[in-house]
């Protein structure tokens, strides 16, 4: 609400990435569990954040919509 006092609009959303998509595997690691934090054996949650002023946009969440269908649409062709 505090964002909606400043015309920002914004959300997260998140999705997996198998972990041979990454620069990293926590398996190389050791065995993060046995120190107490979760691992997940198919790969990372990654979270996206995004927001813009939408001051003086007639429509904002349409447009909010249409950017994060883009987004999620780059993010599924990633694998």
């Amino acid at each position: 609400d505090l964002g909606l006092d400043y015309y920002v609009i914004g959300e997260s959303f998140e999705t997996s990435v198998p972990w041979d998509r990454t620069n990293t595997n926590p398996h190389r690691a050791g065995k993060p569990k046995e120190k107490g934090t979760q691992q997940n054996d198919a790969g990372a949650c990654v979270y996206f954040y995004f927001a813009f002023n939408y001051r003086g946009i007639s429509d904002p969440v349409h447009v909010y919509e249409q950017i994060e269908v883009m987004y999620k649409g780059t993010i599924v062709k990633g694998g």
